[in-house]
């Protein structure tokens, strides 16, 4: 095992040094404490050898100390299984719909997820966390269905999708309605996918896509099995990183996958044929999160959320008492860091191993969630 050890700015050895509390204990909304559990995941992280098909390569992530082993239950698991209902708010509002908990178990949902039927299909604008018992919170969204406003179901189903990376990259960053319909426009487009609504289900149902989709998931569907201790991945495609996702254990990371990769085969058809490499822009993507600016973002669920911005990536991500849930990154499609500067650049301590196989009103008998997190009853 080769362990590359890169200088970190004094800033960041003094935080370090003065303690930050440990991730068993209590979160909060404070970016400073944020950034310490953030650095603490981040320098934990283990980055391995990329495994290629084609255009695509996902560079593997696992942790030397997993924090939170917690056993979350998935959006489409939640929706099969009766856990939770999701409902259009009274005659329907299109940034926000009405999720009703029903179960007591921890659930985790990822922003970027699409729910579909009611009136139009949607996606999540944020990670979600509850795992304080049964209640109700209405749900920001992002519509990705244009062209429809009649309701085919009382109840939302899973669409089992993400949006693309670029339509991800608009939930996680909140960067408006139009954003997403513009996005989900651009991905129909370059799908060449037949739809009367507009709606970002027809690109996984496109001819296009479909001619993909086997092969891909044929050669890169098993890396949480090739990988047991794997908790994420980074991924690029043609020839540039685009992408990380970072979960807090592996088996969410491995129920999640598929949703991952199936986005990034929408990305992957109509991309370049340039691959990277190695590892180390991967290293060096998942460094530049502790560059970001780190601020507090607005989230219904019992977690506390934070936005990343820097020149390099974008992103967020999600913490309890537990640690971190999930950390999402994606390319801000700037130029890359030259070799001069990053001498400049905070990196992350990660160790690399060789790898040859490489959110109207409510009902009075509901319960509301309280705004007390889930850190705060611990």
């Amino acid at each position: 095992m080769r362990k590359l050890l890169i200088a970190v700015p004094a800033l960041l050895i003094l935080l370090s040094l003065a303690g930050a509390p440990a991730a068993t204990t209590a979160a909060s909304d404070n970016p400073a404490t944020a950034n310490a559990d953030l650095e603490r995941f981040c320098n934990a992280i283990v980055v391995h050898d990329g495994v290629r098909h084609k255009n695509m390569v996902v560079f593997p992530v696992s942790l030397r100390e997993i924090a939170d082993s917690t056993g979350y239950t998935t959006l489409d698991e939640a929706i099969e299984n009766g856990r939770i209902k999701i409902t259009e708010i009274g005659s329907g509002s299109v940034p926000e719909l009405r999720l009703e908990i029903l179960s007591n178990e921890p659930f985790f949902f990822m922003a970027g997820e699409v729910v579909t039927g009611a009136k139009q299909d949607r996606i999540l604008k944020h990670d979600l966390l509850f795992r304080d018992g049964k209640g109700a919170v209405n749900l920001p969204v992002y519509c990705v269905e244009q062209g429809r406003w009649t309701e085919r179901s009382a109840q939302f189903g899973s669409g089992k999708t993400l949006g693309s990376t670029a339509l991800r990259k608009t939930a996680v960053m909140k960067e408006g309605q139009q954003n997403a319909w513009a996005e989900v426009r651009q991905k129909n487009e370059e799908m060449r996918a037949d739809t009367a609504t507009d709606t970002i289900q027809a690109t996984y149902e496109s001819e296009k896509y479909k001619g993909y989709e086997s092969d891909f998931l044929d050669a890169l569907r098993g890396i949480p099995s090739q990988h047991p201790d794997t908790v994420g991945v980074v991924i690029a495609i043609g020839g540039e990183v685009v992408s990380a996702d970072v979960f807090a254990n592996h088996s969410l990371f491995a129920r999640l996958w598929p949703k991952v990769l199936k986005a990034a085969i929408t990305d992957a058809v109509v991309a370049g044929t340039a691959v990277v490499e190695d590892n180390t822009e991967a290293r060096r993507f998942l460094g530049a999160a502790l560059a970001a600016t780190i601020q507090t973002q607005e989230n219904p669920s019992q977690g506390h959320e934070f936005s990343l911005r820097s020149d390099v990536v974008q992103g967020s991500f999600i913490r309890s008492a537990h640690g971190l849930t999930h950390l999402a990154l994606f390319t801000a499609k700037m130029k890359s860091i030259m070799p001069s500067e990053r001498n400049q650049e905070p990196q992350l301590q990660i160790q690399q191993r060789e790898n040859p196989h490489l959110q109207q009103s409510l009902n009075p008998q509901e319960q509301v969630f309280s705004p007390r997190r889930d850190s705060e009853s611990s």
